[in-house]
């Protein structure tokens, strides 16, 4: 039964993916295992509150006395963490240190040495050689933190990275490479009706904005709009007053609101409905916030992965996205190249080096970007049904959840698929040949009586009709219901849960629990059906 120490610098979105991508990450974890292992998370001085929340995902956080704003851990910490979960848990172990890059990664390689047993895993969530010299402009500081990341991975046990962009990065450094794909977000799906709702979310401060592109998406929108009123052939939607929201400036009202304000304004020649604001860490309400939009972009002119154009797909909002990114090229390895161009719209963004009075993107970028916007608005019921498309497509294909993360995660450690073991009066532990597959319950399908078959008599057209037939595809809308009784099923809260799913005759019940029963089969691994009438 494997123990595991993640190291974070907070529980949750608190600044930045990777603490996101952790806190989901050890959720999806400690669902996997269940009480095959323990998760624990290290973090600087979590608050009680966050204690609670990761203890109901039964995450148990150590907290480790350093300032919550401190930027990662230093190799020394490795000891303090020690210290304080031996204080806190003296009867546990803890087999697996779990980094996470640079910002954790230095600590976690130095567990096991400070124990004495144990091993290490880091996961890559950024390529600094292609990251850092562009977004700071200085190559010695670039090759420094290449240099670092080199050194810290040769030294892990496990070496694993998120996404196939980062995963091709990190196999120019070590051989053995495990790819992560990350689960899905919770994002409620409820786009706007009665206007246009952009959005792009992320770090946008200035110093971020060489990498992220904010202000190109704020320029093309803008321009978007100066193009539909001066042209009547555009998409009305762009002129009834579309509004953008930009979330991740430093703070509200500075100098970042103003010159993005003052760009979209210029851009747009008029003014136009630009929300800037601060990086929002409840999740709640950012993708309440995302659900709405009707287009997302994420421009970025690098990116490891690209978390937040992962979650416009889970909440299939239409994506514009850069094409130097980890989820571009996931996309592409999932589907082709040319089918990715018919799932999302992708922009060749060329960037340039910006100051306090040039943007850091060009003119080609803002037309590419700005066409791409016109062209999702002139077809939108298209682009809304593509992106729907798109999510339910990769949930096929690569499962998308955060257990089937866990899944790969411990595969890529060769901890071995969870069974149940007996022990025998033979001595060791044998391992139980799986039970039969009963058949008390089965997801119901169209049959017609062989008797009949034989003598001539085929099935009517009527039976088409039948909820079981399926031979329509089950309806966009239905699919935010179906998909939260699926979440309600396989949260583990409780040991044995009830729950009645009432209507009317004919509002499409039983096709309803076919699809809930189908996706707990596929995607989920359930044994799930309809009780046989006997």
């Amino acid at each position: 039964m494997p123990n595991f120490m993640l190291l974070a610098t907070a529980w949750g979105p608190k600044y930045g993916g990777i603490n996101a991508f952790n806190m989901d990450f050890a959720v999806g974890l400690a669902s996997y295992l269940g009480s095959k292992g323990k998760i624990f998370c290290a973090a600087f001085s979590p608050p009680e509150e966050d204690v609670a929340n990761a203890r109901k995902s039964q995450v148990r956080l150590v907290r480790v006395d350093r300032p919550i704003d401190s930027p990662a851990y230093d190799k020394s910490w490795a000891l303090d963490v020690w210290n304080k979960f031996k204080k806190e848990y003296p009867d546990e172990r803890v087999d697996w240190w779990v980094g996470h890059d640079v910002t954790t990664g230095w600590a976690a390689v130095e567990g096991p040495t400070v124990v004495g047993y144990g091993n290490s895993a880091l996961i890559m969530h950024m390529n600094y050689a292609d990251y850092q010299a562009y977004k700071g402009g200085v190559g010695e500081r670039a090759a420094e933190k290449e240099r670092s990341q080199r050194e810290l991975f040769s030294l892990a046990n496990r070496c694993l990275a998120n996404g196939p962009l980062l995963r091709d990065a990190l196999k120019d450094i070590v051989s053995d490479v495990s790819m992560l794909v990350p689960g899905f977000a919770d994002v409620p799906v409820d786009p706007a009706n009665h206007r246009l709702k952009l959005i792009t979310f992320g770090r946008m401060d200035r110093e971020s904005d060489r990498i992220k592109q904010g202000a190109l998406a704020v320029a093309a929108f803008a321009s978007a709009v100066r193009q539909a009123w001066s042209n009547p052939g555009s998409p009305e939607k762009l002129r009834r007053a579309p509004q953008m929201r930009v979330i991740g400036i430093k703070e509200p009202g500075g100098n970042e609101e103003h010159s993005l304000k003052n760009l979209a304004a210029e851009k747009a020649g008029r003014e136009v409905n630009l929300i800037a604001l601060p990086f929002d860490e409840n999740r709640e309400q950012l993708f309440a916030e995302l659900g709405r939009a009707n287009i997302s972009l994420m421009l970025s002119w690098h990116e490891g992965f690209g978390l937040t154009g992962w979650e416009a797909v889970a909440g299939e909002v239409p994506l514009i996205i850069g094409r130097n990114t980890g989820l571009r090229q996931l996309l592409e390895e999932a589907f082709g190249e040319q089918l990715t161009g018919g799932y999302v719209r992708t922009i060749d963004v060329r960037g340039q080096q910006g100051d306090d009075d040039t943007a850091n993107f060009r003119i080609e970028d803002e037309n590419d970007v700005r066409e791409a916007i016109m062209e999702c608005a002139a077809d939108y019921e298209t682009a809304r049904a593509t992106a729907a498309r798109l999510k339910r497509d990769l949930q096929e294909k690569l499962v998308c959840t955060w257990g089937n993360t866990a899944k790969q995660f411990c595969e890529a450690l060769g901890i071995e698929p969870l069974r149940d073991s007996v022990e025998t009066s033979l001595g060791p532990q044998v391992q139980l040949p799986p039970a039969p597959r009963s058949d008390f319950i089965s997801i119901p399908t169209l049959s017609w009586p062989v008797e009949l078959s034989k003598k001539g008599f085929e099935p009517p057209d009527s039976m088409l009709l039948r909820p079981e037939s399926r031979v329509v595809r089950f309806h966009s809308f239905r699919e935010p219901l179906r998909d939260t009784i699926v979440d309600w099923v396989i949260n583990l809260d409780e040991p044995i849960k009830l729950r009645l799913q009432a209507g009317e005759g004919g509002v499409g019940k039983t096709r309803l629990m076919i699809e809930v029963c189908d996706q707990l089969e596929r995607l989920h691994g359930w044994r799930a059906g309809f009780v046989d009438r006997s």
